[in-house]
């Protein structure tokens, strides 16, 4: 039996959350989706003085000269702004491509089995040929070619019989895209970090629920990228470091703000 009344069960703590990230510059929160995991490491650094006026050193004064908050973030799903942190870059970058009709584009010694790219994305093929001047002899899709259209490769299935050497002629129509298609395009490490705000808003049933916002974090990717994995699901694996905000005085690095479970009157 307890000699002290014991604390209540409802005191108990199982953290469940959702994260939102706003970036730095905008005014638009994202929803960072499933988090397997999100963590903060507080550290500080003192200096201290042991007087020598005894007979043993004894601390006579410390000091905290440093304090320092950074963390650790797992994600589950591939959101743009997801996509923006893993890579180092701007989550907002966006491809843009003026649209070409009837490009011509030569490719010199082709092989069967070879795959070859065009200088352009979401292409149309209009023909490919052997180039010959006089007769050219033209070859077939999904008999001595096939192409993928989202990234402009091509590779060589068969060189049709009487084909004048080894170089192609490919013509071919390419999409526009612009940045209102908001089809992403990143540039690996063209960032230092991606940096914002982050909210977390607790929603656990077991113990209590608080709100955290920390007002300035560098986010950047925090181990190995995957490109091919494994037959689970990817973890985006995050390194946030949190830095001191001087416009909310008491609370520079962040804020934690408790919510009432209690129904909202």
């Amino acid at each position: 039996m307890s000699i002290f009344t014991p604390l209540p069960n409802d005191t108990y703590s199982l953290p469940r959350a959702q994260v939102l990230f706003r970036k730095q510059g905008t005014e638009k929160w994202i929803n960072l989706g499933d988090v397997e995991a999100f963590s903060l490491t507080m550290e500080t650094e003192f200096i201290e003085r042991y007087g020598k006026d005894s007979g043993s050193r004894v601390l006579r004064r410390s000091d905290l000269i440093q304090k320092s908050c950074n963390g650790t973030m797992t994600l589950m799903q591939m959101t743009p702004a997801v996509r923006g942190m893993l890579f180092m870059s701007d989550p907002d970058s966006y491809a843009v491509q003026e649209a070409v009709t009837d490009a011509v584009v030569s490719i010199t010694g082709v092989e069967a089995g070879g795959i070859y790219s065009l200088p352009h994305f979401d292409v149309s093929i209009t023909s490919i040929t052997d180039g010959a001047e006089v007769d050219p002899v033209s070859y077939a899709e999904g008999v001595h070619f096939k192409v993928d259209r989202r990234t402009g490769f091509i590779e060589i299935l068969a060189i049709p019989e009487g084909a004048a050497g080894a170089d192609i002629e490919v013509t071919y129509d390419a999409a526009a895209v612009g940045a209102d298609d908001k089809r992403q395009e990143l540039g690996l490490l063209s960032a230092t970090s991606v940096r914002g705000t982050l909210f977390a808003r607790g929603q656990g049933d077991i113990g209590p629920n608080d709100e955290v916002t920390l007002w300035d974090v560098e986010i950047t990717p925090n181990g190995d990228v995957q490109i091919q994995g494994g037959d689970e699901y990817q973890q985006v694996e995050l390194s946030l470091r949190v830095q001191a905000d001087g416009t909310h005085p008491g609370f520079e690095y962040g804020r934690i703000r408790e919510i009432p479970k209690t129904p909202l009157a």
